[in-house]
């Protein structure tokens, strides 16, 4: 026996189809006032006779009656009464399609009944609604339209018709969400389109943003019946040549003309138009008709790249800070920095997510257009500027849009134009491997950190252009009985080699708490103030403890990225492919700089002669540049070619090809170390006093270190080495000798006009004191590289025996 519902529920009901029948006739009433009142609006011919003083005069009391409050209060109400009555409607239809058990055969009679006239339930309960049928027999959604798209009609006036349509359509369109079949009826769908397409043709804020908003619901109810995509296709009027396979008897796609005036917004408007393309575009994806009229007769790839480059010359103008911890890199807070900067970083997401949405025609569109209007017109000239603070920017610019781009097909496209798009006939990459040698310290700085980001991305044709070409051709130069990259055992013994080269006075620092009172007074505080030139009493007592990390961190740190790098060069870990020598190659090399006595520049090529030149004179350097040169270095170290390894570490070259090898410079650093720091309390109080000083670099790394887009690290606690660079809010704590020893270095960087801040550097003392203060940044910065370079040789030892041993997975 089915339940029966109690009396108190029958009078409920009642009650509501009372209110639900009072609230009809108000709105009954209240649309003939409105009717009455805007038809006059209707009754105007406009014509070039009607645009005359005399025919306006029967529009001018509308017009003023339109600008009235009591009006615009009126008919505001009249649009809250219609979308609440909708609303319940749609709250209606959410309780018919309730798991109610005693109402299911209920539900499946209405749907069987629904099937036989062609709907749905849910397309039942809401066309059938009476506020909603009344809306159509009476026409109100569209004579609404027509008295909001009237010329004479004011703008105030006009603006509230169109922001409450769409309020009423962006209820309609949420009823579909339940049943998105819903939207082909026309009574939805006609004006559902007349009002986009009014929106369109006269923009405003409030309805723009409304608008997308609206579009978001819309293609969200495609995504459900993408079918119905067909419903928003312009087609072609004229007749098509049925021999011509170009036309594909699309005019236009209309839903991405509605968004296509709003992804460049900025703001809300902008964000709901990017994130309703996004939702769009796996629809288009799976018709093949449509994505080939996407991709070769509509703008969407035009659009989208020229957004792309109106936000990239919106960028700042300046880098925010020149000086201080973490200047050469732009991170995650910059963004909270610069407003414009927080723009271009949120479309670059969206460019990501476009390509990686399109369809395979789509994406080859975007980057046809990313190729022909942002690298060739906006990077190649950005990055060919001659001032220096300019070319600074550029690269900063670069280096950080390049860390931006996690979709292949976008990396691979600035990569490629690196290689081949050239700058005063020399390609864009030779002519930032120039810039390594800058004399301004910053430009070098700017390009030693660019390289390492282009770098990580294993790209082989990169490094092909950069060294491989050179390395291959040299081979006959660079067979070494040392130094074979398959022999385990060597591999351990250079690892060794590499640890003794650690500085005498680094080797007696350790775990440091609180040095004992004698220890205190013999480290000399006068000696001390005098070499870094405070003015207030130096203690270490009051300063952070001196914690290093064990070594096997940097085991840890060479396993995880060995593993990662090798993977994709999984073809290169067991081949050895041969490669005939190149005497063209090598010759070029050699005139590329002649200037210069640079580090094997005959075989390397210019790349690794510039880095392992600078290595050379990494005493000359700031603190930023020699981090990042160091870190450059290592990550080569990663890659698993053996002619790299020879080449480093190779010493049987023939002398006019040849420069130093690298266990050459690491022993002419640690006997230059040797000799100014000496190894006694006063070196290891001056050592304590660096370490202490670089403490908050470990300790704010991973807050400055983390990409706008991440890649995954290895689960354990991350490894921070002394270039990962502190938070910016935490510099204020920094000590300020690690300021100021920067800022003594600088001092010797000559501009044309002498040495820049004379004032600092004689205050600071003579050249004795400079020169003992970077010799103790020299020792702390290759201790901390020559553990890095003897961590990657004892795990790439054991990764060359897990391959030998087929237990390496490179997939």
């Amino acid at each position: 026996m089915s339940y029966q519902h109690p009396p108190v529920s029958r009078r409920r009901y009642s009650s509501v189809e009372e209110t639900r029948q009072t609230a009809l006739e108000t709105i009954k009433t209240t649309w003939n006032d409105i009717d009455h009142l805007l038809q006059p609006l209707s009754e105007v011919v406009v014509s070039l006779n009607a645009l005359s003083s005399p025919s306006l005069e029967p529009i001018a009391p509308i017009v003023r009656l339109l600008q009235n409050d009591d009006t615009t209060n009126k008919l505001n109400a009249f649009f809250e009464k219609v979308i609440s009555s909708l609303a319940a409607a749609v709250a209606r239809i959410q309780l018919r399609n309730t798991d109610d058990a005693d109402d299911v055969s209920m539900q499946e009679d209405a749907v069987d009944a629904s099937s036989e006239t062609g709907h749905s339930s849910s397309q039942v309960i809401l066309l059938e609604d009476e506020v909603l049928e009344y809306l159509i027999s009476a026409n109100v959604l569209l004579k609404t339209l027509g008295y909001a798209t009237h010329p004479h009609c004011p703008a105030a006036a006009a603006l509230i018709l169109r922001w409450n349509l769409l309020r009423i359509l962006e209820t309609l369109v949420s009823s579909c969400l339940k049943d998105p079949r819903l939207l082909s009826h026309e009574s939805i769908l006609i004006p559902l389109l007349a009002l986009f397409d009014a929106c369109t043709g006269s923009r405003h804020p409030a309805t723009d943003q409304k608008m997308m908003a609206v579009m978001n619901e819309l293609i969200y109810c495609l995504k459900q019946e993408p079918e119905l995509v067909q419903f928003f296709i312009e087609e072609e009027t004229h007749t098509v040549d049925v021999q011509s396979s170009a036309d594909d008897g699309i005019r236009d796609l209309r839903l991405l003309s509605y968004l296509f005036p709003h992804v460049h917004n900025p703001l809300e408007t902008g964000r709901l138009a990017r994130s309703a393309v996004l939702a769009l575009l796996p629809i288009l994806q799976r018709n093949e008709q449509l994505s080939a009229h996407v991709a070769g007769k509509s703008s969407f790839s035009a659009v989208l790249i020229s957004g792309l480059c109106a936000f990239y010359h919106s960028l700042p103008g300046k880098l925010f800070a020149m000086f201080g911890p973490g200047w050469h890199k732009i991170s995650p807070y910059d963004l909270t920095c610069s407003v414009d900067l927080e723009y271009f970083t949120e479309y670059m997401v969206f460019c990501n997510a476009a390509v990686q949405l399109s369809h395979p025609l789509v994406q080859s569109s975007i980057i046809s257009f990313f190729k022909k209007l942002f690298l060739t017109p906006v990077v190649g000239p950005a990055l060919g500027q001659e001032a220096s603070e300019d070319l600074i920017q550029s690269v900063a610019y670069l280096e950080f849009f390049i860390r931006m781009l996690h979709e292949r097909a976008l990396r691979t496209a600035v990569l490629d134009h690196l290689i081949t798009a050239k700058i005063n006939d020399r390609a864009i990459i030779d002519h930032l491997t120039e810039c390594i040698l800058n004399a301004n310290s910053r430009v070098a700085t700017m390009s030693i950190v660019l390289f390492d980001t282009l770098l990580s991305l294993n790209y082989k044709p990169l490094l092909e252009h950069l060294f491989m070409r050179y390395l291959k051709a040299a081979r006959p130069f660079l067979q070494s009985d040392v130094f074979q990259s398959g022999d385990s055992l060597n591999n351990v013994i250079l690892a060794e080699t590499l640890l003794e080269f650690i500085p005498q006075c680094c080797q007696q620092l350790g775990i440091v708490t609180e040095p004992p009172a004698a220890q205190e007074s013999q480290s000399s505080p006068g000696m001390l103030k005098k070499l870094f030139g405070r003015s207030e009493k130096i203690s270490t007592a009051d300063l952070p403890p001196v914690e290093l990390p064990p070594y096997s961190d940097y085991l840890l740190y060479a396993r995880y990225n060995l593993h990662c790098i090798w993977r994709e060069f999984s073809d290169l870990t067991d081949v050895d492919g041969s490669v005939s020598r190149d005497d063209a190659a090598i010759q070029e090399t050699i005139g590329l700089f002649p200037d210069l006595e640079l580090h094997g520049v005959g075989i390397g090529g210019p790349f690794l002669a510039s880095i392992f030149y600078k290595l050379d004179h990494l005493v000359e350097h700031d603190l930023y540049f020699s981090l990042q040169l160091t870190g450059l270095i290592a990550r080569i170290m990663m890659f698993p070619y053996k002619e790299v390894w020879a080449f480093v570490f190779g010493q049987n070259y023939t002398p006019e090809l040849a420069g130093r090898s690298l266990i050459q410079v690491l022993g002419t650093l640690k006997l230059y170390v040797d000799s100014v720091i000496p190894s006694n309390s006063l070196g290891k109080a001056l050592l304590e006093r660096v370490y202490r000083s670089l403490i908050p670099r470990r300790a704010g790394s991973p807050s400055s270190q983390t990409p706008v887009v991440s890649t995954p690290q290895p689960e354990r606690k991350s490894l921070s080495f002394l270039r990962s660079g502190p938070k910016v809010s935490e510099t204020d704590y920094v000590d300020s000798i690690f300021l100021d020893a920067d800022t003594i270095m600088e001092s010797v960087e000559m501009d044309g006009h002498g040495p820049r801040y004379s004032r600092r550097n004689s205050a600071a003392g003579g050249p004795d004191q400079l020169k003992i203060r970077m010799a103790a940044y020299t020792a702390v910065l290759l201790n901390e590289f020559l553990q890095e370079l003897a961590a990657i040789c004892h795990e790439k030892a054991i990764l060359t025996a897990m391959i030998s041993c087929d237990l390496f997975d490179g997939a």
